[in-house]
């Protein structure tokens, strides 16, 4: 096996004539994201880290590259409430919880690139610089624009919002 350009070359035994050349694709995969407001059980990590994590080992043994990502969820009437039961400030209580589960998902070896958290200055800042571009270029205010639909329907104009 070797890697020529983008794409991964394989072949078996000694016959070249069998190679197969394989182009590298990129993936990135998601997980849902959990809120903290108690520990995940098995459930959770079932439904839904465990099928993107070996959907991501997969694709990573085929030879792709993959970003695998998810984070806690640290906003929420269940971590208020839960924090408010507890006599404990929810902010506090969220971070200490993200901390619990990020070290769960570590000992469970989920193959995550990064495991992050919505209190995150990305996830802080992000938004934040969308919507200022949006602001300045207007692209926030209803427009009206043809909108492409299915062959043999006709395109229908709409209000976009």
């Amino acid at each position: 096996m070797r890697r020529s350009g983008r794409c991964l070359d394989l072949w078996w035994g000694n016959d070249l004539n069998f190679a197969v050349s394989l182009c590298v694709a990129k993936f990135v995969i998601g997980s849902a994201w959990p809120y903290v407001q108690t520990v995940p059980h098995l459930g959770n990590l079932i439904g839904s880290v465990l099928s993107a994590d070996v959907y991501a080992r997969y694709l990573r043994l085929r030879g792709h590259e993959v970003v695998f990502v998810s984070g806690s969820d640290m906003h929420g009437t269940p971590i208020e409430v839960e924090a408010i039961q507890l006599g404990v400030d929810p902010a506090e209580y969220a971070s200490k919880m993200h901390q619990v589960v990020a070290e769960l998902f570590r000992r469970w070896n989920i193959s995550f690139d990064l495991y992050t958290h919505t209190h995150s200055e990305t996830h802080i800042s992000s938004p934040r610089t969308s919507s200022s571009r949006f602001m300045k270029t207007g692209t926030s205010s209803p427009k009206r624009r043809r909108c492409r639909t299915a062959p043999g329907i006709r395109s229908t104009s709409r209000t976009a919002s």
